[in-house]
C-alpha cells in the first residue's frame, strides 16, 4: 500500500475544510473541460492583499484577486470544500482523478530539489513520514506543479497586460477572466507536443533552482534545449491562438486533460 493510501485511510478531512485551496489555471482547464463544469459553479474570486504573479485584474487600480475552490453554503465555519462527498464518515473528494495541484502534491513540497514534507500538516499525527514515501513520485508531481505553475503566471501576466491596455475606466467581470484562462489553456493544449512530461518538468525546475526564474518570464541563453523548446511553444501556442476576454464556447475541447510538461 502506498504511503498516500495509509495517510488518507486515518484522514479527517480537515484540509478539505480548513484550507483555501487555491487553483491554478492547469487545474480550471482541467476541471472544466474533463468535468463539464462552468468555473462559475465551482470557483470562488476574491479580493487579496498579495501581489504576486498569480494574483490578477479586473480593472486599472491597484486592487488583486485569486480564485480558489468554492465552500460549501449554510456551514457555519470550517466550510467544506465544494467538491467534498459525505460518505459514512469525514468524506472523500468528489473529482479525484481531477484535483487541483496542491491537492495532489500535499503535504509535500520542494526544497530546492529535496522533497521535504510541511510542518502545519493537519493530517493525524505521524500520518506521513518520507521514510514511507515514494519520494520520486511526489518528486514527478512537485517538478509538474513548478512548471505548472510557471506557465499559470505566464498566462496572468499576459491577462493583466490587456488589463492595463484597455480604455481607462474598463471594469472585466470575473467571466471574462475565466474565459480568458479556458482560451489560453485550448490553444497549450491543441499546440501539444511528444516530449515526455516527467522528463521536460524535472529539466524545468532544475532550471528554475539555477536561475530562481521561469524559463517563460526570464529566458536565459544558458537555458537547456528541451526546456527552451519547451517555453517557445507555450509562447506560439498563446502567440498564434490570440485569447479574447469573451465568453468562451460552450463546447471545451480537447476534453484530454493537459499536463503542461508535454509542451516538448
Amino acid at each position: 500500500m502506498s504511503s498516500t493510501a495509509t495517510a488518507c485511510s486515518v484522514c479527517s478531512a480537515r484540509c478539505c475544510a480548513e484550507y483555501t485551496v487555491s487553483v491554478i489555471g492547469c487545474d480550471v482547464w482541467n476541471i472544466t473541460s474533463g468535468l463539464g463544469i462552468p468555473p462559475e459553479d465551482y470557483l470562488l474570486c476574491f479580493q487579496t492583499n498579495k501581489v504576486g504573479p498569480g494574483t490578477f485584474c479586473l480593472d486599472q487600480s491597484d486592487t488583486r484577486y485569486d480564485i480558489a475552490l468554492d465552500k460549501v453554503e449554510g456551514q457555519e465555519e470550517k466550510r467544506d470544500c465544494v467538491f467534498l462527498m459525505p460518505l459514512g464518515g469525514p468524506g472523500r473528494c468528489g473529482i479525484h482523478a481531477y484535483r487541483p495541484y496542491v491537492c495532489q502534491t500535499y503535504p509535500a513540497y520542494l526544497d530546492g530539489d529535496m522533497v521535504a514534507i510541511r510542518e502545519d500538516v493537519l493530517c493525524p499525527t505521524g500520518a506521513w513520514k518520507l521514510s514511507q514515501m515514494n519520494v520520486g513520485g511526489w518528486r514527478e508531481r512537485l517538478n509538474l506543479f513548478q512548471m505548472a505553475q510557471d506557465v499559470y503566471y505566464y498566462v496572468v501576466s499576459l491577462w493583466n497586460e490587456r488589463v492595463a491596455a484597455a480604455p481607462v475606466g474598463t471594469v472585466f467581470a470575473i467571466s471574462e477572466y475565466y474565459s480568458f484562462l479556458l482560451n489560453a489553456y485550448r490553444a497549450i493544449a491543441r499546440r501539444g507536443g511528444n516530449a515526455d512530461a516527467k522528463t521536460i518538468s524535472a529539466a524545468w525546475v532544475a532550471h528554475h533552482n539555477a536561475f530562481a526564474a521561469s524559463p517563460l518570464m526570464e529566458p536565459d541563453e544558458k537555458t537547456a534545449p528541451l526546456v527552451a523548446q519547451a517555453a517557445t511553444r507555450i509562447q506560439d501556442a498563446l502567440r498564434e491562438f490570440f485569447v479574447t476576454p469573451e465568453v468562451c464556447d460552450d463546447e471545451v475541447d480537447p476534453p484530454a486533460r493537459i499536463a503542461v510538461g508535454s509542451l516538448g
